[in-house]
């Protein structure tokens, strides 16, 4: 395959050959062809790495180990290689003319200008490995390593001379030995600082030993480094600063420009290290650079939580791993691209697992890997062109397998060949080679069945009436039974003798034009025996449809005839009588014994019918079968693969999506986007043998957005759906009931809903029952709703814990499921027991009731009243009745409760749950509170943070929502079921819409991102904490900043946010 230097396709074929079995490996001949490939791209690849150094701009150090990588990896390389590598006497001479370049300039650096006592120029460079030698011009100016001064400014030129790699290096350049009236206060005055600078020095003198009459004053030429008053800035790598130094004599002064060297910070810290490996990686990231990207992200990876935070150019290395990632998934595409290539050019039938083969490949690709794959319709079609062959090619291929001789283990593969040969026309038939073996075949297949159909008719012993059927079920094939002695056997009555007697059963039909026949041998059942054992089985009445505890084993004709039974469809009837009712009507089998003193003990099997369970009683186990096939348990969020039929229970099943938008009747999957939706499917049970007999199961599924192919751009949706442009704030009033706390002003500052995974505390604490104040015991058929209360109880002691002691003190009826605070919850009911919270009753049954209005497309229709008092659905009359006032007048639509009534979807139509008038404040409201839905009271009380309290019931209700398979539309007021100003905090501060919104983020977190993890800082911490509660707010208009670090499968990023925080819009009594 490979002709050409293709690296992709030298790296698909090696790994062709790696995924070999061992003893295969052997088979490939010209593997050297391989070896040499990948051998030549090494070299072409050294070399041009090479190349990359020779214009490369870093650092020297990093230059220098760059090169010093590729010669290691040179000497490493076997002949096979380095014969094709090109460039590395180049290299090493290249290393050579860097260090000579470095030297020239450390040379330079080292240079002060003015050479003043000793000579500062390094005699050794162990990085280098190097020693050098100087000579001098005036030698007479150099003793040893010391500076000789005369009387006046001496020009000196300096030799620097070294060996390295066995060649010899020479640089020249000049300084100034300093005029020695001034060199000895200028010694003085520079031998208090210690070189390379490192600290600082504070208290810097002015005053020459040597020469006392010497005034000295300096100046920085680098204060940001080093400043007049001797404090040092160390910079980030080692640099050099210049110095004024002013000397003034009785009879001169002269300013002297002198050159030191101040060492730059430590760069090992490691988040340092950290962010310079991942500076070091090409902007251009390629695929040789994975193994750069890696060690990056390790050394990342092992940093601590804080040093993360530190590495400023994180976002890079993520960008870097995307992009290798893309080029692993090219070369995986690249590979199916090479397999497509292998196919044959001309398909048949043999290449079936071939291309089977390939298409497997190609499906175990991700979404975004089979982007990459270019030759998928050239699969396509050699796939389109197999189907294309002709079938009678498979057919013949299939009769093949067929023995010459049948028997009922080949039922499987005759039958498939005949579901294809009913398919075709005669002309056809023909065409198929060898279709006379399998006409021989299926007519043996057909002798075999109905043999045991008409054996299956005839007893052992033939002891009671029986009857034999005139078809057989299979073929449509006639029977005929004849009796060896109509003595014994006629007319489906049995003639007992004194003795048993021996009769034969001729079977007669007819195959292919072919007179067929069969003879079976069985036996009249002596008189005495067939009695006995009728008696025993006559007291069981059919069909069997109870239990029978005490059996009876005595016979009423022959009392001293010993009895026994064995049951032989337990799972149906058990030998203690216990009946386990089937789904449908059937037939069970008792294995009858039969003994008189002195003779032998005879044994039948006599055939009792059993009758099925009812459409009803069926629906009850098939409920809980069923949910199992909708997603988990109710929560949905791919295609369901609903069943048409329940053969256990011999029943169609038809299935009805409340939402055809979202989920389609035949379990069609419709992502709904961000946000779950809850909708119902209904499923009807069908009798197979009475259409008519059937009943609908009711289920209430939630659907939710499948999981993201992008996790981050949920991630990003859901940081968006927390973050506000504005903050705003408002003051409000608590409302309670008690003297002295009936308006309580309390007032929102503003907060931002940062997440937290961490749950709500909720304490157990069920009020024992009975107590007929607070339990009802009866468990809720249905779970419709979650409903939201105010406590409307503002005292202090009014919290969650003060309403669990209020709830088991009071004197009148109400109950709820749980009291909630800013703190924590408590739970008073169970969960599925019905609470007297609502005010709405429980006396009613809650049904969906059919409108008679056809479903237009809007799942919220406008429901008025008409004239006579229907209710009206988008301006069609429906059925339905509005309830009429306690005078027994007709009602208006102004009598609807604002919030409006609920509709559903049921198969096309609308329908509507059941509706009451609420006389005290006349008003139509929704039926099911209490009887249908969960009750949460949230505390009011003086003093409580009121953002918590709605955050923590964002958390409490997305639990439950979840739990119950709901969507944010099943959240409920207290108004809804009575039109109570109820819960009245939130609805006078116009804040249910910001509950909703709080729900959703919950219910969010809860379905899509379990495997993330969020950290929430605020940037502005004096006036937002990092759960995003305004702490401390400055009255006027101002900025928040956060940012959010967030961990998603080995990565993390950072979000950055910024929120105007509103002015306040009152004053704080």
């Amino acid at each position: 395959v490979v002709e050409t230097l293709d690296e992709k396709k030298v790296i698909i074929v090696r790994s062709f050959y790696e995924n070999l079995e061992e003893k295969e490996k052997p088979k490939v001949t010209n593997l050297e062809k391989l070896v040499d490939l990948e051998n030549q791209i090494l070299a072409i690849k050294f070399d041009a790495s090479f190349e990359k150094l020779k214009v490369c701009t870093e650092p020297v150090e990093i230059l220098l180990e760059q090169h010093y990588i590729l010669v290691d990896q040179y000497l490493l390389y076997p002949a096979g290689i380095t014969k094709y590598i090109k460039k590395f006497d180049e290299l090493k001479e290249n290393i050579n003319d860097i260090i000579y370049e470095d030297v020239c300039n450390y040379l330079d650096e080292m240079n002060p200008t003015y050479l003043i006592d000793k000579l500062p120029f390094p005699k050794n460079i162990k990085d280098y490995g190097i020693t050098i030698n100087y000579g001098f011009s005036n030698p007479f100016l150099v003793n040893g390593i010391f500076i000789v001064p005369t009387d006046k400014d001496e020009e000196i030129e300096i030799t620097a001379k070294y060996t390295k790699n066995g060649k010899e290096y020479e640089y020249k350049f000049t300084s100034i030995v300093l005029d020695k009236t001034y060199a000895s206060p200028l010694n003085d005055f520079l031998s208090q600082f210690t070189f390379p600078l490192e600290n600082n020095y504070e208290s810097i003198s002015l005053k020459s030993i040597s020469t006392p009459e010497a005034e000295i004053t300096f100046k920085s030429l680098d204060e940001e480094i080093f400043t007049n008053k001797g404090i040092l800035f160390r910079p980030d790598h080692d640099t050099f600063i210049t110095l004024a130094v002013t000397i003034t004599l009785p009879t001169e002064s002269r300013t002297v420009i002198y050159k030191v060297r101040v060492n730059g910070k430590i760069a090992n810290e490691p988040h340092e290290l950290v962010f310079g490996a991942i500076d070091n990686i090409p902007n251009e990231v390629s695929f040789e650079d994975e193994k750069q990207v890696n060690i990056a992200l390790e050394m990342y990876l092992n940093l601590n939580d804080e040093d993360k935070k530190l590495v400023s150019n994180y976002n890079e290395l993520v960008i870097a791993i995307e992009k290798i990632n893309t080029f692993k998934d090219i070369i995986l595409a690249n590979e199916i691209d090479l397999l497509i290539e292998g196919l044959p050019v001309e398909v048949t039938l043999e290449d079936k697992d071939q291309i089977d083969e390939v298409r497997t490949a190609y499906e175990a690709l991700t979404v975004t890997q089979k982007k990459f794959v270019e030759k998928l319709l050239v699969l396509e079609e050699k796939e389109a062109k197999l189907k294309s062959y002709s079938k009678y090619e498979e057919l013949e291929i299939m009769i093949s397998y067929l023995p010459m001789t049948i028997s009922l283990e080949n039922e499987a593969l005759i039958l498939e060949i005949q579901e294809e040969i009913v398919k075709i026309s005669n002309e056809e038939k023909e065409l198929i080679s060898n279709y006379n073996k399998y006409l021989n075949c299926y007519y043996q297949y057909q002798e075999l069945k109905i043999n045991n159909y008409a054996k299956s008719f005839i007893p052992e012993y033939f002891i009671d009436e029986y009857s034999f059927p005139t078809e057989e079920p299979y073929f449509g094939i006639g029977l005929e039974f004849i009796p060896s002695n109509q003595d014994l056997l006629s007319d489906g009555y049995v003639w007992h003798q004194a003795e048993e007697m021996p009769v034969d059963i001729l079977v007669k039909y007819e195959i292919n034009g072919e007179d067929k026949e069969k003879k079976f041998s069985a036996h009249v059942l002596s008189q005495k025996y067939a009695y006995a054992a009728l008696d025993f089985t006559d007291q069981f009445k059919q069909p069997l449809a109870r239990n029978y505890e005490d059996i009876s084993y005595v016979s009423a004709t022959y009392p001293e005839a010993v009895i026994g039974f064995d049951s032989l469809n337990k799972d149906v009837f058990t030998n203690e009588g216990i009946l386990i009712r089937p789904g449908q009507d059937t037939i069970i089998t008792f294995r009858v014994s039969v003994g008189f003193p002195g003779l032998k003990i005879k044994v039948v099997d006599i055939n009792l019918k059993v009758r099925g369970l009812l459409i009803n009683e069926i629906a009850e186990f098939a409920e809980k079968k069923y949910l199992e096939v909708l997603g988990n348990k109710g929560t949905i969020n791919s295609d369901l693969e609903l069943p048409s039929e329940d053969l256990f229970y011999n029943l169609n099943l038809e299935w009805t999506s409340g939402d055809e938008s979202i989920i389609t009747s035949d379990g069609k999957y419709i992502n709904p986007g961000f946000e779950a939706m809850q909708t119902t499917m209904y499923l009807r049970l069908i009798d197979k043998n009475n259409q008519y007999n059937s009943i609908t199961i009711q289920y209430t599924v939630l659907i939710v957005g499948e999981e993201y192919k992008d996790m981050w751009e949920g991630i990003e949706y859901f940081l968006d759906s927390i973050h506000k442009d504005n903050i705003t704030n408002q003051s409000f009033t608590l409302y309670g009931s008690e003297p002295g706390y009936l308006y309580v002003p309390s007032y929102n500052v503003g907060y931002l809903p940062f997440y937290t995974k961490e749950d709500l505390k909720i304490i157990q604490s069920i009020v024992p029952a009975p107590n007929n104040l607070v339990r009802s015991e009866r468990e809720r058929e249905l779970t419709r709703y979650i409903t939201v209360h105010n406590t409307g109880m503002a005292a202090p002691t009014a919290t969650a814990k003060g309403l669990d002691k209020f709830i088991r003190e009071k004197t009148t009826a109400s109950s709820w499921h749980f009291s909630l605070d800013d703190k924590e919850a408590y739970q008073q009911l169970p969960i599925n027991e019905i609470g007297w919270h609502a005010g709405d009753g429980t006396s009613r049954k809650f049904v969906d009731i059919p409108t008679g209005v056809p479903f237009d497309g809007d799942y919220n229709p406008k429901v008025t009243i008409s004239t006579d008092g229907y209710y009206v659905l988008n301006s069609v009359k429906s059925t339905i009745a509005a309830p009429l006032s306690d005078l027994d007048k007709i009602l208006t639509t102004s009598h609807i409760i604002d919030t409006g009534l609920v509709v559903n979807v049921i198969n096309g139509y609308y329908f509507m749950p059941p509706t009451w008038y609420q006389k005290g404040y006349r008003k139509i409201c929704n039926y099911g509170g209490n009887i249908a839905s969960v009750g949460i009271e949230s505390c009011v009380y003086e003093g409580v943070d009121f953002n918590l309290v709605m955050r923590n019931l964002g958390k409490l209700v997305s639990k439950l929502l979840l739990e119950y398979n709901l969507g944010v539309n099943a959240v409920k007021q207290h108004y809804d079921f009575a039109a109570k100003d109820c819960p009245q905090v939130i609805r006078a501060a116009n804040r249910w819409d910001e509950l909703i919104s709080l729900i959703k983020i919950e219910m969010f977190a809860k379905l899509y991102l379990e495997d993330v993890e969020f950290e929430f800082i605020s940037l502005s911490p004096d006036v937002m904490d990092n759960t995003g509660k305004i702490i401390n707010h400055p009255g006027t208009e101002s900025k928040v900043k956060y940012k959010v670090l967030v961990k998603y499968d080995g990565l993390e990023k950072q979000f950055d946010y910024s929120s105007v925080l509103n002015a306040l819009t009152f004053k704080i009594k």
